[in-house]
């Protein structure tokens, strides 16, 4: 062989490599930005059910507070933005479930980490479902 083509090959090898190398790395990387997005929907959930609980346990035996109460709730929308945003965070999980599931699988573990990522993203959303 020609000095050459052995500098041609070896290039091509190299970038192959390097492209490959590239690739896994992007892929690690959105795994785990994965994992921190579900943790941070399930921080946001945990948020939003504590204050939520204790209103739900909240009794008021005075029928007149309680619809003025009831209607104050309404009037500033609680109700309508605590519902948007669950919404906003059951679509973001959705999203990132199907992108999950369309990344291809890394060869070293056999797709455990992405199937962990897609588990955690699924049980956030029916999480969000639930509620």
């Amino acid at each position: 062989m020609d000095p050459f083509s052995i500098t041609v090959g070896t290039l091509g090898i190299t970038g192959f490599a390097l492209s490959s190398i590239d690739h896994l790395r992007d892929l690690i990387s959105s795994l785990a930005d994965a994992k921190e997005v579900a943790q941070d929907i399930a921080s946001n959930l945990e948020a939003i059910q504590r204050p939520l609980t204790a209103l739900e346990q909240l009794t008021i035996s005075d029928y007149a507070v309680y619809a003025e109460a009831k209607s104050d709730l309404e009037n500033t929308r609680v109700a309508e933005a605590v519902n948007r945003c669950g919404q906003a965070q059951h679509k973001d999980a959705l999203k990132r479930q199907e992108e999950l599931q369309e990344e291809p699988e890394d060869e070293d573990d056999n797709g455990a980490q992405q199937t962990l990522a897609i588990k955690e993203v699924k049980e956030q959303s029916h999480l969000l479902e639930s509620d």
